[in-house]
């Protein structure tokens, strides 16, 4: 069963495929803006820190989940 509230965890392990461009297996770091993007930060296993724009990406594969840190536990949200 799948949870209905997944998200990526910082600390887990995910392969990210992007048309026309080989899978990017590494550890997620977060999130970063991108020009008018939201970019997702992945640290491959050779220690390239890579930036995948958002729109651009056509599936993730979990390997490792990781633990959600109190942080990213947090459901509410502030709009300053």
């Amino acid at each position: 069963m799948v949870n209905s509230e997944m998200t990526l965890n910082i600390g887990g392990r995910y392969s990210v495929k992007v048309a026309d461009v080989d899978d990017t297996v590494g550890t997620f770091k977060g999130y970063c803006a991108l020009g008018v993007d939201t970019a997702i930060v992945i640290e491959t296993d050779d220690g390239k820190v890579r930036l995948i724009p958002i729109p651009q990406i056509v599936l993730i594969d979990v390997l490792d989940s990781g633990a959600p840190s109190k942080d990213e536990r947090k459901t509410d949200v502030n709009y300053g």
